[in-house]
């Protein structure tokens, strides 16, 4: 669980607190945490329609001291610039603190605690919802083939390339590592086909294949990756392949994953569906797209899932609601199904909630980096992969049990 969300919880409860304590003969007086928390006494406010609040009571903030709900920390001791009349009694303090507490952790504490960043984001006026170690240090795996897409829908746009172009399977293509389609060297496939099973298959080999065919070369590709990636804002990632194989070199942040799904959104509204299909057919092989919420979850629209032992199961989710769009970004799941389902909390809760945190989110571009540029990315190889091979050991094992019994 983030830090944030227990502080901001915290907060609420330290107003009920002080404002028992400070409690005056006859309830006639209740001070509460004076110029630090207007927000809050108007939240506690708004919890009884019948409040006694005495209008003629100043609301007086020190100058230059800070109001905003979310980034400030009561100081212990009692301010006495800013007092709150209450002239009906203790009990009634009571319930109302009660109840601001309970809005406090229903707003601010809704998700299940999860190891790895995550990002909750709108994509079109930039407002976080929610976020967790969003500039912690991560391997993106197959998010990278984001940004192949992007530069390929780049050629498409300045007419390097046409839907119907061939991309041609080099030596080089053919030997990247599964995921992959497999054509052998010298074959070839359209460039549409060839975006089709980067983004749905997440084959390894066509991501070079349509690095090569941009770019000339793979290195070349690369390096435009990563100007491409300062120009976006992606200021803590960096690329050196175009696939996500396994590199410790090979690093994002949620944050940055976010830039891009954002620029995707609004660069290239054209070729969306790319990122939303299905499905893909090749040859007689119908192919299903490894993002699950694209069958489950309501409005899901598109993007990347990604998974190497060292990230864990990451996932770059869209969805649209009423005509509002959200992007939520997860790394390091420790699982297929516990990634899949944080995204889905994470966007559910945006939708549901969307007005308050709105309300006190900020501007993803301009909430400054959080993490030390000298962390590093972990490796999960221990955790997730390890768990992948005795899962795998467990479903060996049922299936010769299952043939014996068949026998």
């Amino acid at each position: 669980m983030s830090i944030a969300y227990i502080v901001s919880a915290t907060r609420v409860l330290f107003i009920f607190v002080e404002a028992a304590k400070h409690h005056v003969d006859g309830g006639a007086r209740i001070a509460i945490i004076a110029n630090r928390c207007a927000p809050v006494a108007e939240l506690v406010d708004a919890l009884d329609s019948k409040s006694s609040v005495r209008k003629d009571v100043p609301v007086r903030v020190r100058p230059g001291a800070p109001t905003d709900f979310f980034s400030t920390m009561p100081v212990a001791g009692m301010p006495n610039s800013f007092h709150c009349g209450h002239d009906q009694g203790i009990a009634s303090m009571y319930i109302r603190g009660f109840g601001a507490l309970l809005l406090a952790l229903s707003l601010f504490l809704p998700l299940k605690a999860y190891a790895g960043p995550a990002l909750l984001f709108d994509p079109h006026k930039g407002t976080i919802l929610y976020q967790e170690d969003m500039d912690a240090l991560w391997h993106p795996a197959s998010l990278t083939k984001l940004m192949t897409a992007y530069l390929t829908f780049e050629a498409l746009r300045d007419g390097k390339l046409t839907l119907k172009s061939r991309i041609v399977t080099s030596k080089n293509a053919n030997s990247q590592a599964p995921t992959k389609i497999g054509l052998p060297v010298g074959a070839s496939m359209s460039a549409d086909l060839a975006l089709r099973a980067l983004l749905v298959k997440s084959a390894n080999d066509v991501a070079v294949m349509l690095a090569e065919a941009v770019a000339g070369s793979e290195p070349a590709f690369i390096k435009r990756m990563n100007k491409t990636a300062k120009r976006l804002g992606m200021r803590r990632s960096r690329f050196v392949n175009p696939n996500g194989l396994p590199d410790d070199r090979q690093i994002t942040t949620a944050r940055d994953m976010g830039y891009l799904a954002r620029a995707l959104i609004k660069d290239f509204p054209e070729y969306k569906h790319y990122l939303a299909l299905p499905y893909v057919k090749i040859g007689k092989r119908r192919l299903r797209n490894y993002n699950k919420l694209l069958r489950t979850f309501e409005g899901a629209d598109g993007m990347k899932t990604g998974f190497v032992c060292a990230s864990g199961f990451n996932l770059v989710a869209s969805a649209t609601r009423d005509g509002r769009q959200l992007v939520a970004v997860v790394l390091g799941g420790r699982t297929g199904r516990q990634r899949n389902e944080r995204a889905a909390k994470l966007l559910e809760h945006g939708f549901k909630r969307y007005t308050w945190r709105a309300l006190f989110g900020k501007n993803i571009d301009k909430v400054t980096i959080q993490a030390s540029l000298t962390e590093g990315a972990p490796n999960l190889r221990s955790t997730v992969c390890a768990r992948r091979r005795v899962v795998r050991r467990k479903k060996r094992s049922k299936r010769k049990r299952t043939a014996k019994k068949k026998k």
